[in-house]
């Protein structure tokens, strides 16, 4: 039963965002992890940032595919 005024869909808490919020931060703690592995390795400046963009990028591929996969999961229900 549909009540006026109240609104439908997945309780508060659940849902896309904590599942994005975990991806990112995934994806975010990588980029940094390889960015001070490329700092302590002798690269500055932009360089060490396109390197640690570039392998963080390869190495998040497939350690981020759970939260990837809830992601597309979680898109694919709300078009049920």
């Amino acid at each position: 039963m549909k009540l006026p005024g109240r609104r439908t869909g997945p309780p508060p808490g659940t849902g896309l965002a904590p599942i994005y919020v975990r991806y990112l931060s995934l994806r975010l703690l990588i980029f940094l992890g390889v960015l001070l592995i490329c700092i302590a390795l002798s690269l500055r400046g932009i360089a060490a940032v396109v390197v640690a963009l570039l392998v963080s990028g390869v190495l998040s591929y497939p350690l981020a595919r759970k939260q990837r996969e809830s992601i597309v999961r979680e898109i694919h229900n709300r078009r049920k």
